[in-house]
């Protein structure tokens, strides 16, 4: 877990407000997508 963990936060740690807005919209189209009542 760790190791994944480093895996994902190392090489964008210095680019993580963009990860984290990339991370959140993909999120967020996805749960759209699955909504329900949509």
């Amino acid at each position: 877990m760790f190791v994944l963990y480093l895996f994902l936060i190392g090489p964008a740690s210095f680019n993580l407000p963009s990860t984290i807005n990339l991370f959140w919209s993909r999120a967020r189209q996805q749960f759209l997508k699955d909504s329900p009542c949509n």
